[in-house]
């Protein structure tokens, strides 16, 4: 099973490898398939490129 995961931004590499062991133990729990068969494919960062409701994703101004 190939997972694509969009994100506004990607974080370090380590928080990456956390959110990734526990989103395919997730996924492979709600599909009933083992984990090993989960593949994960972290899609470019969205910031900036994707809309949603016309809105462009888009950082927030600091006050």
């Amino acid at each position: 099973m190939f997972v694509n995961l969009l994100k506004a931004r990607l974080g370090p590499q380590k928080e990456l490898l956390k959110e990734a062991g526990a989103m395919a133990k997730a996924i492979a729990k709600a599909c009933a398939r083992p984990v090993e068969n989960v593949h994960i494919f972290y899609d470019s960062p969205a910031m900036g490129r994707a809309a949603f409701g016309g809105e462009l994703l888009e950082k927030k101004k600091r006050k």
